[in-house]
């Protein structure tokens, strides 16, 4: 009961805390109390903001139930919106009480500040295990989506900065501090949403990237304002960034009830076909800007900066690209070696051994190839009496024990069940047969399992490719008559066929 009320009040402390940004919304809408008391009244309003963002923040860090990272997430979150709020209060106690221009002051420092330490906060939350080729994608479309923010602040504030150098050397600095901030920021909004948060942060920190993403253009578009010498308390930047504020308490109040409530952190891998459509946004945004920077004929400056920066998004994108396509063919590879590999054993299967034989006849590479056939006598026999498990370590072994018995350049393959085949290149038939004298004895040895030690047999045939008038199929063929007459025969033996059967052992 005591939970579902903690629940409840901090649900409805954020409402509150939206009911009052509402009431700013409003009051900027209609301009109550004129405009003789805007800058009073914008400062005053707003002053909480941070302060409160930073308090839901810190409530979040200190819940036991969080993961660690989680944790230390939540305080540099609300380490960085207590640096804006001081900041905050810096600028009104230079703009209401002393009367003076906050920009540029010592509020500056704590605004400043609250760029890294907000971009580290997102940085330290918990996150999907990725692996080396979704890690490269990830800098690549992080890359990409800064350098596109890169030509969206050059062109608002950087250029124009530049281009006028009418300020003070101080106030030139900040200028370009700032929006070079915001793209700290964003990179950080970016890791957020392409690293995939675990499920225990994943809403709680979409619903604080998306308000960090207002503040982010509340932030240029003061920057815009501030270069036109437009800028005023009250103005719409304003509202973007008490959104940001309620925004972000409504994020840590989420993942609150989320630990409140046991949701935990899955640890999950990142799939491989994962995408986000947020880089190839920032494709389209670039271009489309310097589309309209060129057809406005703007001065050579500030379209010079577009164009590097959509060069650079070219490059990045033509490496993502490559980063894809090798990703594609390794793929491939992958899922070529599953379809033609055993998985109990490791050795090719039926398909992998046809496709192997294939190739020797097709290239001429063993003129003289040879096929061992391998059946285990009475296997069912083993299942019944200790179980499947127990049958399929039995597999393992025999394996193992093939791979010994051959030279590595020999290919030894399961064809499904208890039978396994081998591949013999450039073998004379009595090389072939001392080979299948060896695995007939080394297969009688008892296996030590985990029941113990476990002895079986084995039918083996031997056959020999003609290479004007055999292919895969029929030496198998062939190799399989001759393990059918060593069965007949007596089990536990090997027979060789050449023109008629004739007993080797």
């Amino acid at each position: 009961m005591w939970l579902e009320k903690l629940r409840s009040r901090g649900a409805a402390a954020v409402g509150a805390f939206g009911l009052y940004a509402t009431g700013f919304w409003l009051w900027q809408a209609f301009q109550w109390g004129g405009p003789d008391r805007k800058v009073l009244i914008a400062d005053l309003v707003t002053l909480p903001g941070a302060l409160i963002a930073a308090l839901f923040a810190w409530r979040t860090a200190a819940h036991g139930g969080l993961d660690p990272r989680a944790r230390r997430g939540w305080r540099l979150v609300g380490l960085a919106f207590l640096a804006y709020w001081v900041a905050d209060l810096l600028w009104v106690y230079y703009e209401l009480v002393l009367g003076v221009e906050p920009f540029p002051s010592a509020a500056d420092v704590g605004y400043l500040l609250f760029y890294p330490m907000m971009m580290l906060g997102l940085l330290s939350f918990p996150v999907a295990r990725r692996g080396r080729a979704e890690r490269v994608k990830f800098w690549l479309d992080g890359a990409t989506v800064v350098l596109a923010g890169w030509m969206v602040v050059w062109h608002l504030i950087i250029g124009p900065v530049a281009v006028a150098a009418k300020a003070s050397d101080l106030a030139t600095v900040l200028s370009v501090a700032y929006p070079l901030g915001d793209l700290l920021l964003l990179f950080g909004i970016v890791a957020t949403v392409l690293r995939r948060p675990e499920a225990g942060s994943r809403r709680a920190l979409a619903i604080l990237a998306g308000g960090l993403l207002l503040y982010v253009v509340a932030d240029l578009g003061y920057g815009a304002l501030s270069v036109l010498s437009r800028y005023e308390s009250g103005d719409w930047p304003d509202a973007l960034w008490m959104a940001a504020y309620v925004l972000a308490a409504a994020a840590a109040e989420c993942q609150h009830q989320c630990a409140s409530r046991g949701v935990v952190e899955s640890g999950a891998s990142v799939p491989a076909s994962s995408y986000s459509l947020v880089p190839y946004a920032a494709v389209l945004v670039g271009n489309v800007l310097l589309l309209l920077v060129a057809a406005r004929q703007q001065v050579p400056l500030a379209l010079g900066g577009l164009i590097v920066g959509a060069v650079g998004i070219t490059g990045l994108v033509m490496a993502r690209q490559i980063t894809v396509i090798h990703e594609n063919m390794r793929l491939m590879a992958d899922l070529h070696a599953l379809a033609i590999t055993d998985s109990l054993t490791g050795l090719p299967n039926r398909r992998g051994f046809y496709t192997l034989a294939s190739e020797r006849f097709a290239d001429g590479s063993s003129p003289t190839a040879c096929a061992i056939l391998i059946d285990l006598d009475d296997f069912k026999e083993i299942n019944d009496a200790y179980g499947h498990e127990v049958g399929d370590e039995l597999l393992a072994a025999v394996a193992d024990r093939l791979r010994a018995s051959v030279r590595a350049s020999d290919a030894v393959a399961r064809l499904g069940g208890d039978e396994f085949a081998i591949l013999l290149g450039s073998q004379t038939l009595d090389d072939a047969a001392q080979i299948a004298a060896r695995i007939t004895e080394a297969l009688r040895r008892p296996f030590r399992l985990r029941v113990g030690e476990v002895t079986i047999s084995a039918s083996v045939g031997v056959a020999v490719a003609s290479p004007d008038r055999d292919d895969a199929g029929e030496l198998l063929r062939r190799a399989d008559l001759a393990m059918y007459a060593a069965k007949r025969r007596g089990k536990g033996r090997y027979e060789v066929l050449t023109g008629s059967l004739a007993a080797q052992n």
